[in-house]
């Protein structure tokens, strides 16, 4: 569970990340209270069962969504050493960055709380993709996809959930990693904007942002490693 301290803007100011923590500093916003488009606040209580089933409301309020304060000067990998990223890559974030990441490490973190604003430790890894300016940034070799939908498969059966999770339409690619820790992991399908894929088997794409009324990104879009990519079908 987040656990957060109160300290000083000042202190804030003064602090430095060490280098290979492979952590980031991000100010977020808290979602409780939030107005959704119909003008309903968005209220959280973590006793009541929600219809959805139990935890996926605490997940859905979970932020995903924030400024970078602060980097560290460089990522820690090493091949052999578990306490390293599973990955390589480098850092591509700066200060001032809009940046999206994994629910789980957001509900998961700690931090402070300034003055009534919540800044958290985000792994690295955990991070999505940022924004910085109009520029869009996927990070650690992750694919942004556009939701297709299941093609039908009987007019008799209807299914509950339209969207194929297995396939989508590439709206957004950054670099590849360079390497990974388990060495049947790759990144080196090819892949550019308009390609339909489809991720392999077994794998479920998280979505970047979990439900509408919270979206700050601009688009409901899934989120693939280029590893767990199996197949490439090209523009369609």
């Amino acid at each position: 569970m987040r656990t957060t301290e109160q300290t000083t803007r000042e202190l804030l100011t003064k602090m430095k990340l060490v280098s290979g923590n492979n952590h980031i500093l991000v100010r977020v916003k808290s979602n409780e209270g939030r107005t959704t488009k119909a003008g309903v606040i968005v209220g959280f209580n973590a006793d009541i069962q929600y219809a959805e089933g139990s935890g996926s409301h605490r997940a859905d309020m979970a932020e995903v969504h924030g400024t970078v304060i602060k980097v560290p000067d460089k990522l820690y990998y090493a091949k052999d050493d578990p306490y390293s990223m599973s990955w390589k890559t480098t850092m591509k974030l700066r200060e001032g960055d809009e940046v999206w990441f994994n629910f789980i490490a957001s509900s998961h973190s700690s931090g402070f709380d300034v003055d009534g604003e919540m800044y958290l430790f985000i792994p690295y890894a955990d991070c999505f993709v940022a924004k910085r300016g109009d520029e869009v940034i996927p990070l650690n070799g992750y694919v942004l996809l556009e939701e297709m939908r299941k093609e039908a498969v009987s007019e008799v059966i209807i299914m509950a959930d339209k969207t194929d999770m297995q396939r989508g339409k590439v709206r957004f690619v950054g670099e590849p990693n360079e390497e990974y820790r388990v060495d049947s992991f790759s990144d080196d399908i090819e892949i550019q904007e308009g390609d339909v894929v489809q991720t392999r088997a077994g794998f479920t794409p998280y979505r970047l942002e979990r439900q509408e009324y919270f979206a700050d990104f601009g688009e409901m879009l899934l989120v693939v490693q280029r590893r767990n990519i199996d197949f490439n079908y090209g523009c369609n």
